[in-house]
């Protein structure tokens, strides 16, 4: 299936110019690049999130004016996230192999989510199947058991 978002992350790539070459594209809109097995459909957004390194304070005050012109939102981030674990069926074997303080991140922030009270009532909501509940529920203890060491 198309990614309903690419036509819409391509143009703010294109109207940030050169700015582009200084941030990285996150949350809905770029939920489809990361998939290899999409899954029935990718969430169509409205909204293009993006985010930007600067080491001091100083380089923060020198980038908002550049960045504060744009609409920025942050949405949907849970159906984003299940939806790359849906749609990612390497992803434990990649946190496998990924960066001990990157793989340590995620198995903290997998078991926090799996902790919360309202995590097996809200899944079937999330996952765009809700008969893969139980498959998304397998994959995110999978990374909750793993090694962050």
């Amino acid at each position: 299936m198309a990614d309903p978002n690419i036509d819409l992350l391509r143009a703010m790539a294109l109207a940030l110019g050169p700015l582009r070459e200084r941030l990285v594209f996150v949350g809905g809109c770029a939920t489809g690049l990361l998939l290899t097995n999409p899954p029935a459909a990718v969430r169509a957004t409205e909204d293009v999130d993006a985010i930007i390194e600067v080491a001091t304070l100083a380089g923060y005050h020198a980038m908002y004016p550049l960045l504060a012109e744009r609409d920025v939102y942050a949405s949907h981030e849970m159906e984003d996230l299940i939806t790359v674990v849906d749609g990612r069926a390497e992803l434990a074997n990649e946190l496998l192999h990924a960066d001990l303080l990157v793989r340590a991140h995620v198995v903290e922030q997998t078991k926090a989510l799996l902790a919360h009270p309202d995590m097996q009532n809200a899944m079937p909501g999330i996952v765009a199947q809700p008969l893969r509940t139980g498959i998304m529920f397998e994959r995110l203890q999978h990374i909750a058991a793993m090694n962050a060491k």
